[in-house]
């Protein structure tokens, strides 16, 4: 995704947005058997996220996200968990946040793209994990 600053990066799209998914319920929460469950912390402000996905056939087919933190953190991880919902592992892992979230970060300061990077660097940690199990039990097997 390329962030033009006439649209994408106006401070008006990114506060509509931003207060669009820090109200929603929908990702919000835990699942009850995930493939994968990670926990992040941004040691800069204390904001903590879980991320936890269910991988079938290679595609997100389920995800939610619980955690507490400021309202970038949270919205960006609403709206992390909506761009990656039924998106291929591989596909997911080979896209920018941006692409993901549909979000420019680069209005935001160095501290505020920490916040908004938390879920995203979480999820990737957590994918990276389901496809190094993988690699193992097939190479077991």
């Amino acid at each position: 995704m390329v962030c033009l600053k006439s649209e994408m990066n106006s401070l008006e799209n990114n506060t509509d947005r931003l207060s669009e998914h820090a109200d929603t319920l929908i990702w919000r929460g835990t699942l009850l058997s995930p493939a994968s469950q990670h926990n992040g912390r941004n040691p800069t402000c204390g904001d903590e996220i879980q991320i936890s996905i269910l991988v079938r056939e290679n595609v997100v087919d389920d995800i939610r996200f619980d955690g507490c933190g400021c309202v970038v953190s949270q919205a960006c991880a609403s709206m992390l968990c909506e761009g990656v919902f039924r998106k291929e592992v591989s596909a997911i892992m080979a896209s920018s946040p941006e692409e993901l979230m549909q979000f420019c970060l680069s209005g935001f300061s160095v501290n505020r793209q920490q916040c908004a990077l938390l879920a995203y660097e979480t999820l990737m940690r957590g994918l990276r994990t389901l496809k190094q199990h993988s690699v193992e039990r097939s190479e077991t097997a």
